[in-house]
């Protein structure tokens, strides 16, 4: 059962291990997945907000619809369901490389995969898969931003920076019905 607090935390146990969730009223600022335990999924996350979070009324409301919208899409991808996590707002404080790069990723659809080549490419840096691979190693949001869905460019797996590395990896690509052998 997921919970959110009022600070903006959520957290949820999924099939492939617990989930924690920064939130401030302008979105999320940190996903982490994979953990052993609620503790390491919360300590995954923890001081990652930089400020008080829902000082008013009204900023409590905006982490909270947003946590419930996260929430939503969350059990719905965990449960198979093909989803767009693009209603969901981040929050992207990182070198304008890093954020062109984690944009690009972010439209990539479910049950769909490219590679670092391709993503270099993509936005106009088409010798800088390396780089492109070092702005997703930087990734505050994991599934929100799908950088799973990234392969090298030999279509093998590549890395992964979350608990669990390439095969959780395989085991989100797997979900998404992606298959490798």
């Amino acid at each position: 059962m997921p919970t959110v607090s009022a600070a903006g935390l959520l957290t949820l146990q999924t099939p492939l291990g617990w989930l924690a969730a920064r939130i401030v009223p302008e979105g999320v600022t940190r996903l982490s997945l994979g953990h052993a335990t609620r503790a390491r999924a919360i300590e995954a996350v923890a001081g990652t907000t930089g400020r008080a979070v829902a000082a008013t009324a009204a900023a409590a409301g905006r982490v909270q619809t947003t946590a419930r919208l996260l929430e939503e899409l969350l059990e719905r991808y965990f449960a198979g369901e093909s989803v767009c996590f693009d209603p969901v707002a981040v929050v992207l404080r990182l070198p304008p490389f890093t954020t062109t790069v984690l944009t690009a990723c972010r439209a990539i659809p479910f049950g769909r995969t490219t590679t670092y080549g391709q993503l270099a490419a993509a936005i106009g840096h088409p010798r800088a898969a390396r780089a492109v691979g070092q702005a997703l190693a930087r990734n505050p949001v994991p599934l929100i931003v799908p950088c799973h869905r990234v392969l090298a460019g030999n279509g093998r797996l590549g890395g992964f920076t979350s608990p669990g590395g390439v095969e959780l990896k395989r085991a989100l690509l797997a979900l998404e019905g992606v298959r490798f052998e």
